[in-house]
């Protein structure tokens, strides 16, 4: 018998929400606000554990930042190589190949531009990138 992993299987997730390996600023933003609404008024946060916290902010801001930068210099890197990734079109998963012209950044993460055999251009997830050729 073979189990999956609930969370892998369709209809289990909450749609548009981040892996549980993902901890973004705004995810600890809002656990700060709510510890601070939440504790004890009797006996508050000390200066110390909240300057703490907010090291801690900066923290996960820069790494965020920083792997920002990392996904931008790698797509850039792969301009004029031709990648191979999957994307999902109409519902259906492809396997697509073609010379990277440029990147671009979305809401949804760094984007190569892509130009197929038959001419069309389209942008592909850097993280569905499988393989890149010279």
């Amino acid at each position: 018998m073979n189990v999956t992993d609930v969370t892998t299987m369709t209809g289990f997730q909450t749609p548009g929400a981040k892996a549980k390996n993902e901890f973004d600023m705004q995810t600890f933003l809002r656990l700060l606000t709510v510890q601070l609404a939440t504790q004890n008024p009797l006996e508050p946060m000390s200066d110390r554990d909240f300057f703490a916290q907010l090291a801690q902010l900066g923290q996960v801001d820069g790494i965020t930042k920083l792997q920002e930068s990392q996904s931008l210099t790698t797509a850039t890197s792969m301009i004029g190589k031709v990648a191979t990734g999957d994307r999902t079109k109409n519902g259906l998963s492809e396997t697509i190949s073609g010379v990277v012209e440029g990147v671009v950044v979305r809401t949804e993460g760094t984007m190569v531009a892509v130009r197929l055999s038959n001419g069309e251009r389209v942008e592909l997830n850097l993280n569905s990138v499988k393989e890149v050729t010279s």
